[in-house]
């Protein structure tokens, strides 16, 4: 066989088509990798905020129970120091109303608290 026989061409509209889809493949690998790199970026960012927003939950959640408790020692010690039944039902009364509205206050502001974490956290995997 001839030397001319064993060589094959290939076309150039061919070729022109073959290195067009190489192109885009390597357009759309690479536009792939920076949403990735983004959206990775995202959840740091999230995780990063949930965990500053946790944090801060807890330390509110903290300095309630020491309110809390606080007033339990404080009615205690009127309790010890009430010398009727009258006054000691009078006490118990003003603390439970008290405690009413602590605990209202307390879940409306951890309410909150939550709700601006949540959203805080949200905001992190929607930014570019």
């Amino acid at each position: 066989m001839s030397q001319d026989k064993m060589s094959f061409e290939i076309p150039e509209q061919m070729r022109d088509m073959a290195d067009k889809s190489l192109e885009q493949a390597k357009k759309a690998f690479e536009d792939y990798v920076s949403m990735t790199h983004g959206t990775l970026g995202n959840i740091e960012a999230a995780a990063t905020t949930a965990q500053s927003e946790g944090a801060e939950l807890n330390k509110q959640a903290v300095a309630f129970a020491e309110e809390n408790i606080s007033s339990a020692f404080d009615y205690a010690q009127k309790l010890c120091a009430a010398t009727s039944y009258n006054e000691l039902m009078e006490l118990n009364k003003a603390f439970m109303e008290k405690q009413m509205q602590i605990a209202g206050e307390q879940a409306r502001v951890m309410s909150d608290k939550t709700a601006h974490a949540a959203s805080e956290t949200a905001k992190k995997f929607t930014e570019k």
